[in-house]
């Protein structure tokens, strides 16, 4: 019998070249959608599709260290993305990690209850952050393409 997975998320870019992983017991500090300034500018929208934290110590690179590129404003976020595909993979914040739930390898835990990474229709898990704006749209959208 196989040993079970160590992690509870993995996380793959388009072309496959980077793999990310959180560890099993790990549950995101935060979740929701941002519409600051630097979330807009990223990923070229007009709020971000969605993002997590966890804690750092619970992330792991699982393949594609190398292709990991990255950019910060100073003072600012290391953005780090796929250097072939282009696809947002994380983002360090000292000690957690902004991870996107658009790379997640298994989605259907977006709309499982008992999942650490659920999200409730209203788009959010966890403590408010103050650029938190979930437009009725948004969360109809979540609640139609996660359920």
């Amino acid at each position: 019998m196989d040993d079970p997975s160590p992690f509870a998320m993995t996380m793959t870019c388009r072309c496959s070249a980077v793999k990310l992983g959180v560890l099993n017991g790990a549950t995101p500090s935060y979740a929701g959608h941002c519409s600051c300034d630097d979330c807009t500018r990223a990923t070229g929208g007009g709020i971000i599709a969605c993002q997590m934290f966890v804690d750092k110590k619970m992330f792991r690179v699982l393949m594609g260290a190398e292709q990991l590129k990255g950019w910060s404003k100073p003072g600012g976020r290391t953005r780090q993305f796929c250097g072939t595909c282009g696809s947002s993979m994380m983002t360090d914040c000292g000690t957690s990690v902004m991870i996107y739930p658009g790379t997640f390898d298994n989605k259907s835990a977006l709309s499982d209850p008992s999942s650490p990474f659920f999200l409730n229709p209203s788009g959010k898990v966890g403590a408010p952050h103050a650029s938190d704006q979930v437009a009725p749209w948004l969360a109809a959208s979540i609640k139609q393409h996660f359920q």
